[in-house]
């Protein structure tokens, strides 16, 4: 018997949506997040950051912990094979950010690309990675001293096929 839904003209063969062009790292589950704890014992990792007055409504942020780091990890199950963002500190950081934060991308294990260090609110840097055939991929922002509230950002971080 013929089915009453009406079929997708995007989907393939079997049924199966295919995978989209472009995906942003705030529509996939986080595997894993390490990073500070607000002032309500939240973690400080949210989705959504304003950078020089622009609203990123893709971006990731994350406060890194003094003297350490933070990070999220996403399982990309090797169906990608480009990961591009441009890294910066949000709007609602403190006036003086004295200590430069530090952006990495990891993929499985092996660092892909390291930032400039980021001093400022309104410095960025960008990043283009391969990640064909990656498994998973590690979003890592590093503090070398006492975090003067550098709220890190990861703006529009997308994967795409």
């Amino acid at each position: 018997m013929p089915s009453s839904r009406p079929e997708d003209p995007n989907a393939g063969s079997d049924g199966e949506l295919p995978a989209r062009a472009v995906v942003f790292l705030n529509d996939l589950p986080e595997d894993k997040v390490d990073c500070v704890l607000d002032a309500d014992g939240k973690m400080a990792f949210g989705k959504s950051a304003t950078v020089g007055g622009q609203k990123s409504p893709h971006a990731l942020f994350t406060h890194p912990p003094p003297n350490g780091s933070a990070s999220v990890t996403y399982v990309l199950g090797s169906r990608y094979r480009s990961f591009n963002c441009r890294v910066a500190i949000n709007d609602t950081a403190g006036q003086e950010i004295i200590l430069p934060l530090t952006f990495a991308v990891i993929g499985d294990g092996r660092t892909l690309w390291r930032s400039k260090q980021i001093e400022r609110k309104g410095a960025t840097d960008s990043c283009s990675v391969d990640v064909t055939n990656l498994k998973r991929v590690d979003l890592v922002v590093e503090c070398p001293g006492p975090n003067e509230n550098a709220h890190a950002v990861w703006l529009e971080p997308a994967l795409r096929n």
